[in-house]
């Protein structure tokens, strides 16, 4: 619906006395999000109308929240097919990858373009997955930080996702945001360790794994000064970024199997 820039100015619009508004339409389009629990109810307010953002208009989203469109109209309007006259429960038809993206030479697999393309298809569509299985740990009285940050991180980088899938089809060329693209040089050197020397790729992908908890355990350390935790937190922060590099990597080179 919007551009990521856009969305980040909008939902400072977000009210906390709407929450539960926003919850409500994120429910009916099952997005997981629509369990959240934070302790900022303002921080809460904003990142649920950024999601909201994917799905309809600010224009329509603050007319439901003052009660100008009923709840039972908005859904209803919001799932309605094109053409559907009936006014009986809409189903939800699946589109491909070739419909939404019409431009996009799907079958021309020879493309490192197209392939790179089929990738990011992929990434999205396992972000979705991921968010799903998130949903059941979202519905608790109160979420585990570690949750909420990894469905805020997966929201993001879905609508990376789409951003560049859009701008491939729209303009004939990636936005280079998504990290497949963002890190190509590295992620090329990593898929070519996978694919020439297995046995190497999984030990530098065990060390990358062994530094992220040697300095987790600095974080955690009770005895560790503040400088030691900060430090530590900047080289977690790059091991982590890393090692999903190197889990993305082993993911495409399966899928191609």
């Amino acid at each position: 619906m919007y551009d990521f820039s856009t969305k980040k100015k909008l939902k400072k619009r977000a009210q906390v006395g709407h929450i539960q508004t926003y919850r409500s339409m994120l429910s009916e389009r099952q997005v997981p999000a629509s369990g959240w629990v934070a302790i900022n109810p303002q921080e809460l307010a904003e990142d649920l109308l950024y999601i909201l953002l994917d799905y309809y208009s600010i224009e329509e989203i603050e007319a439901r929240a003052s009660g100008a469109i009923p709840a039972a109209d908005h859904f209803r309007d919001a799932t309605k097919k094109v053409g559907d006259t009936t006014g009986s429960e809409p189903v939800k038809k699946k589109v491909s990858k070739q419909q939404e993206y019409p431009n996009i030479r799907w079958k021309d697999m020879d493309d490192p373009v197209v392939r790179l393309a089929d990738s990011i298809f992929s990434d999205r569509i396992s972000c979705w997955q991921r968010l799903q299985e998130l949903e059941k740990l979202t519905q608790e009285e109160s979420a585990p930080v570690a949750v909420l940050q990894e469905i805020v991180q997966l929201e993001i980088r879905r609508e990376l996702c789409f951003q560049e899938l859009r701008h491939l089809n729209d303009k004939g060329s990636f936005l280079g945001k998504h990290p497949f693209i963002s890190q190509k040089s590295e992620r090329e050197q990593v898929f070519q360790m996978l694919k020439d020397d297995p046995e190497k790729y999984f030990d530098e992908r065990k060390k990358i794994e062994d530094n992220i908890s040697r300095y987790s355990s600095q974080i955690n350390g009770k005895k560790s000064s503040e400088a030691v935790r900060e430090r530590a937190k900047a080289s977690l922060e790059k091991y982590q970024v890393k090692l999903q590099l190197y889990k993305d990597v082993f993911r495409e080179y399966m899928g191609r199997q």
